[in-house]
């Protein structure tokens, strides 16, 4: 009978080098976990749109599109899921690091022959809202195999996909796709993303449809971005959550920022949402750049339909996804401050004094980094 030292089952051997069995302690045997490496790779150059719920992922999906030989934007959680648990160090980073690899070609082959195309009406990020979703209907008809490796490696494609708040721990994507990938980092107001963050932090509570990471924290569920605040995470009020949450993950991207060394971080670039939807065209010129590319005629088409330029920054496309998540058209009479306001009143109305000089320093430092002073402060005077 056996008498292992530990017990031989798989989950026993995850995360570590090497364990010692015995056997009625006569025989000693090693078992050395091997290391996962992929040797070759599909896709060339990859583009995260990435940043909290509420920048303007959504928006900046078909604007990217309209570059040539990048491709309409794909949703895909695995990307997320393998930096998350990696930071969590409840995965090996070779294993991360193969699974984002893996699936990054995966994602380039079947954009290419139209595999698993979003066909939804609605969908903004669909074949159908796409200023060249022809293109993906044509694939349908294309050969696949061999062809399809001639035809990445003539057209060179830019693979694009969105993916929700990882910067601050995608040190494993930079792991894993090097020079080939460039970050996209959507950042807004925290005083605007509250009301946004409000609308779907009591989902964490017991959603099915939350397609999040979650940890166990003495019988009670947390999203894993509540790692090393749990208590107070589940003391807090919904309001507070919200805060708290984008508070947390601001300061986990910044830090992330700092840290990388100057060539990495020049493979990202931050575009604050109130600058680019008054004035896109610097941006623009930075993403050419970046991607080595040009935009096609459909850019300014594209821009328009997005009411970009706009001269009031909430005043966006009357969308349905945008309303589900506490969006409303402004008034036409309305300003930026008033805009300012009515949001900070209603984090105000629901928050307590504690969290509401978190997004007051939130605000006030946001602002100094990104745009004109004293918005976020007067608006918190004037409370």
């Amino acid at each position: 009978m056996w008498q292992p030292g530990f017990h031989p089952n798989i989950h026993g051997l995850i995360g570590r080098e090497s364990q010692i069995l015995t056997h009625s302690g006569l025989f000693t045997f090693e078992i050395k976990m091997p290391v996962v490496s992929r040797p070759s790779h599909i896709a060339d150059q990859i583009l995260f749109a990435d940043g909290l719920s509420g920048t303007g992922k959504t928006m900046m999906g078909p604007i990217m599109s309209c570059f040539n030989r990048v491709e309409i934007q794909r949703i895909e959680h695995i990307y997320e899921y393998s930096c998350i648990l990696r930071f969590l160090q409840r995965i090996e980073k070779d294993a991360a690091v193969e699974l984002i690899q893996m699936y990054i070609d995966l994602a380039c082959y079947n954009t290419m022959i139209g595999r698993e195309s979003n066909f939804r009406w609605k969908d903004v990020s669909g074949v159908l809202s796409n200023p060249h979703g022809k293109r993906y209907l044509m694939r349908l008809f294309q050969p696949d195999g061999d062809a399809v490796l001639e035809r990445i490696e003539r057209t060179r494609p830019v693979l694009q996909i969105i993916s929700h708040h990882i910067l601050g721990v995608a040190e494993t994507l930079f792991s894993a796709l090097g020079d080939r990938l460039t970050m996209l980092e959507m950042v807004r107001n925290p005083i605007y993303l509250v009301q946004h963050w409000y609308s779907t932090v009591s989902r964490y509570d017991n959603n099915p449809r939350i397609f999040t990471i979650m940890l166990d924290h003495n019988g009670q569920h947390v999203p894993w971005f509540a790692y090393g605040w749990e208590d107070k995470y589940l003391a807090s009020n919904n309001m507070d959550r919200a805060i708290y949450i984008i508070d947390w993950f601001t300061r986990m991207t910044d830090d992330a920022l700092d840290r990388l060394e100057e060539k990495r971080r020049s493979q990202v670039l931050v575009i604050p949402f109130e600058r680019f939807v008054v004035d896109p065209s610097p941006y623009l010129k930075q993403l050419e750049q970046l991607l080595g590319t040009t935009p096609r005629r459909s850019m300014q088409k594209t821009l328009k339909r997005e009411k970009i330029p706009r001269k009031l920054t909430t005043d966006g496309r009357d969308l349905e996804i945008y309303r589900r998540y506490s969006w409303h058209p402004p008034s036409e009479d309305s300003t930026e401050e008033n805009e300012l306001q009515q949001r900070w009143k209603f984090a105000a109305e629901r928050a307590t004094p504690e969290a509401m000089e978190v997004l007051a320093r939130m605000g006030a430092a946001y602002e100094e980094k990104y745009l004109t002073p004293l918005t976020a402060d007067s608006a918190a005077s004037d409370s």
